[in-house]
């Protein structure tokens, strides 16, 4: 059955015609087959009896009780060679034994039955059985029995049953070719439906149209086929033309943002080249303030009185602040320019380093750094340790009065997106360093602008440092990181 169902139409419907058709002619076949063979037994039976029924008058002489003229009764007998269908016969007499009998030639030998009623029955092997009483003026004088073989009928039969075989096929046959060409009206149509359907699904053109060919079912069907094709059309000619214009904006948001990508780089290759060469401009002017402001307090300090020698400290102070100033502008500018790629980085050999180069603040200040546990990670090695130096520096410095500096200097690895989030990280794992001191502070809602140039000059100019350190460690943690909400500043590498 499910082989039956995977076929086409054309041949379901063939297949459903000569199914139908082959029963109708069946049933037809078995009914006028079983009436033809009934209808031959009974006219055989009919005529052997009328056979019968003449012999029993022919002999209704010699069966006479006066006359008893057994060779005349077997001469009529012997007429039934004539009748090649009877295979043997007997007339009984009124007392019911065999008077006369006769033998087909060439057939078995065979015995008279008993006699019966008058009657025709047809037996198990093959014969018909006829009896016939023999009457005169209501007398009975005996019986007439006849053998019949049903052979001849049997043949006649079977050449029916032939010719009806044939019929039946030659029916089918032209039912079949019929119907093939009929069932197009249904099954062409359909076939083209599909086609177009296959057609449009293998090359995605839905500008191709189903043929309507009539305005019945299979007609409305066509007709809301094309009209699916046509609204998808429409909908792809839509979504083409909007791709489009999505395409051309793209690119054109693409030159201008490449545009200022490119007046951006020159402009910050401008900026950097300014400041290095302003950095290093101011360099020998200072070197000259300086030198002759230690040679006049070398040569004529002791000239000086008490205001000249506070004019030439203050001058001499401004001199060198001026020169923390150029060299942090210059460690400002150094720190993009000198980005590198990342490269394994060890945390611990880092803040040592660190904390060798401070260990004289760390000292003078009274101060006390705890280190925890600190990973390994991917970083740039000059930006990372400037950023640590930067954070412990000024914690060191910018501490509370008469408290001496506790920092704690602490590390944990967690997966991206767990707590922790680093846009645009090559990596699902990152790194939060934290940096925690008692210092000084600064209120949570200024955070984000105290790493900004001009807040961080305001605060030089308030507590004596330099205005670059914390710019300066924003824009090395930029590349890695951000800082993050107030109480620590947070640098962010890849373990």
């Amino acid at each position: 059955m499910r082989s039956l169902l995977d076929v086409s139409i054309r041949t379901k419907m063939l297949v459903l015609l000569a199914g139908v058709v082959s029963l109708a002619l069946v049933i037809d076949f078995g009914v006028s087959t079983t009436s033809d063979a009934r209808r031959i037994k009974a006219a055989m039976a009919e005529h052997h009896a009328v056979l019968a029924d003449v012999l029993g008058a022919n002999s209704t002489l010699a069966l006479n009780e006066i006359v008893l003229d057994k060779s005349g009764a077997e001469q009529v007998l012997s007429s039934l060679h004539l009748e090649p269908a009877v295979t043997f016969a007997c007339t009984y007499d009124a007392k019911g034994k065999v008077f006369a009998t006769y033998q087909a030639k060439g057939s078995p030998d065979y015995s008279a039955p008993p006699v019966r009623a008058d009657g025709s029955s047809f037996n198990a092997d093959g014969h018909l059985e006829v009896f016939k009483q023999i009457t005169e003026e209501k007398k009975i004088l005996g019986t007439v029995y006849l053998r019949v073989s049903m052979k001849r009928m049997n043949v006649q039969i079977s050449y029916n049953t032939t010719v009806a075989v044939l019929v039946l096929i030659a029916a089918l046959a032209v039912a079949l070719l019929l119907g093939g060409r009929l069932q197009g009206m249904i099954t062409q149509p359909i076939y083209q439906l599909v086609q177009v359907a296959e057609t449009v699904s293998q090359k995605g053109d839905y500008s191709l149209r189903a043929i309507k060919q009539a305005n019945d079912e299979l007609g409305v069907l066509c007709d809301g086929f094309n009209a699916m094709l046509a609204q998808i059309q429409k909908r792809d000619a839509e979504l083409e033309q909007h791709r489009f214009h999505l395409e051309k904006l793209v690119q054109e948001r693409t030159r201008e943002l490449e545009g200022k990508t490119r007046e951006l780089g020159r402009s910050n290759t401008e900026l950097e080249q300014f400041a290095n060469i302003a950095a290093h401009d101011l360099q020998e002017p200072l070197r000259k303030v300086q030198s002759f402001g230690d040679l006049l307090a070398a040569k004529a300090g002791a000239t000086l009185g008490e205001e000249e020698r506070d004019y030439l400290k203050r001058m001499q102070a401004a001199a060198n602040r001026m020169q923390v100033l150029v060299n942090d502008l210059l460690t400002f500018a150094r720190v993009a320019s000198q980005a590198k790629p990342f490269e394994g980085v060890d945390l611990n050999r880092i803040v040592r380093e660190v904390l060798s180069d401070l260990e004289t603040r760390v000292k003078t200040t009274g101060g006390r750094v705890e280190i925890g546990a600190l990973p390994q990670l991917e970083s740039d090695p000059l930006q990372i340790r400037q950023l640590l130096q930067n954070l412990i520096g000024k914690a060191l410095k910018f501490h509370r009065p008469d408290v001496p500096p506790v920092l704690n200097v602490e590390a944990r690895v967690a997966r991206n997106g767990d707590g922790l989030t680093l846009e645009h990280s090559r990596s699902d794992q990152i790194c939060e360093i934290t940096v925690r001191d008692n210092g000084i502070g600064f209120e949570e809602n200024t955070w984000i602008a105290s790493f900004s140039l001009s807040n961080a000059c305001t605060a030089a100019e308030n507590m004596r440092g330099p205005a670059w350190a914390w710019p300066s460690a924003a824009r090395s943690s930029n590349g890695m990181a951000a800082p993050s909400p107030p109480a620590a500043l947070q640098g962010r590498g890849r373990p």
